[in-house]
């Protein structure tokens, strides 16, 4: 259901695969999602599925016994919760490895210092450890030790960014723009606001699993601003976010993974 948190856990996943750690990764939904990063994932890490049963009475008995032996048979020595677990595979996940005294970490992000202290309150007593994603200007300043608080996991190729777009503008790109347009509603507003625009140094990238649907943006634009647009379909992590880094500024979706990694990279949103 939210793929930048099965895509912030697979990031984690294979870095520490790169370092030689065996991981076994469980994400319910992952079926439906495919990109070049889980391509990636998929050929050095360990995919299961843990059945879940509607959790009441007779269910929430299966789904603990399913969940225990599950962890038992893998014997893992740490857990990593993907997202604060609030209700089904991921509470399921964190009781039962509680349960089983296997360390459990905590993996979400952290909104604002505020929000950090809330968090920590309300879910640190369930976990050996937490790790929040977010811009070091929303640490919590003396956290507790077992708090760790990071910048998002964004691992910028800038030559690659840049042969992707020189194989896209034959000239100087001057003004680039990046628009993560996954949502309809973020082309159409990115079109909105281009329409008004006459300058004619701007260049601009849609990013979209479907170029074909959102074409019908790039026909609303200015003959000055059309032709100097290009709809392109995700390319792989490295070379996406080196392309925001090269960006003047990028055009999102309210999605806090996408504000943050774009600020990360220093590029405005």
């Amino acid at each position: 259901a939210m793929i930048g948190v099965y895509k912030r856990g697979l990031r984690l996943a294979l870095e520490l695969a790169r370092r030689g750690h065996e991981v076994v990764f469980f994400c319910t939904g992952r079926e439906f999602y495919h990109d070049s990063l889980t391509e990636q994932a998929e050929q050095c890490i360990q995919f299961i599925d843990i059945p879940f049963a509607k959790a009441i009475y007779e269910g929430a008995l299966k789904n603990r016994a399913t969940f225990l032996s599950t962890l038992s048979e893998i014997k893992p020595d740490v857990v990593v919760i993907g997202e604060a677990p609030m209700i089904g595979p991921l509470l399921e996940t964190t009781l039962s490895a509680v349960e089983l005294k296997i360390p459990v970490v905590c993996l979400d992000n952290a909104f604002r210092p505020e929000f950090v202290r809330s968090f920590w309150n309300n879910h640190g007593p369930m976990f050996d450890g937490m790790i929040l994603n977010g811009p070091s200007s929303l640490y919590w300043d003396n956290a507790p030790v077992h708090l760790l608080q990071v910048p998002p996991f964004v691992d910028p190729s800038i030559p690659d960014a840049e042969h992707l777009v020189r194989q896209e503008f034959d000239e100087d790109p001057g003004k680039l723009v990046t628009v993560l347009a996954y949502d309809l509603n973020v082309a159409e507003l990115a079109t909105s606001i281009f329409k008004d625009l006459s300058d004619a140094s701007l260049s601009i990238v849609y990013i979209s699993p479907d170029a074909d649907q959102i074409e019908q943006c790039r026909n609303q634009l200015p003959d000055q601003i059309r032709s100097r647009t290009r709809m392109i379909t995700p390319p792989d992590d490295k070379t996406l976010f080196g392309l925001i880094k090269l960006s003047k500024f990028a055009i999102t979706k309210c999605a806090y993974m996408q504000v943050t990694e774009s600020l990360s990279l220093g590029t405005p949103v």
